[in-house]
């Protein structure tokens, strides 16, 4: 699964850079399952990243039906905006278990 990661903030220097990935839906699609990723580079100084996965269960028929959950991780290092995206990436390509419906019996 590829996802597409676009800028939507910018700061000159070394400020902060903001990215957003396209929002990908899973499971069935009467179940209406989001993810998407955030990830905030240099947000706490040099070296450092911020990412946050969203997790969304969104029912069209009423704006107050929408049931979120979001897992956040702090990268340190070289490499922080590069691993913050790839973290977010692996998470939206396997949601978490007990949001999927199991189509197994349990025994």
């Amino acid at each position: 699964m590829t996802i597409t990661w676009q800028r939507t903030a910018h700061y000159p220097g070394i400020g902060p850079d903001f990215y957003e990935s396209e929002k990908v839906q899973y499971g069935y699609d009467y179940q209406q399952t989001y993810a998407e990723g955030s990830v905030q580079t240099r947000v706490n100084g040099p070296n450092t990243a911020y990412a946050t996965v969203r997790y969304s269960i969104e029912w069209g028929s009423a704006i107050e039906d929408v049931w979120v959950i979001c897992l956040n991780k702090h990268f340190f290092g070289s490499h922080a905006g590069q691993q913050a995206r790839a973290w977010c990436r692996y998470l939206i390509a396997n949601p978490v278990s007990s949001w999927q419906e199991f189509e197994e019996k349990k025994s």
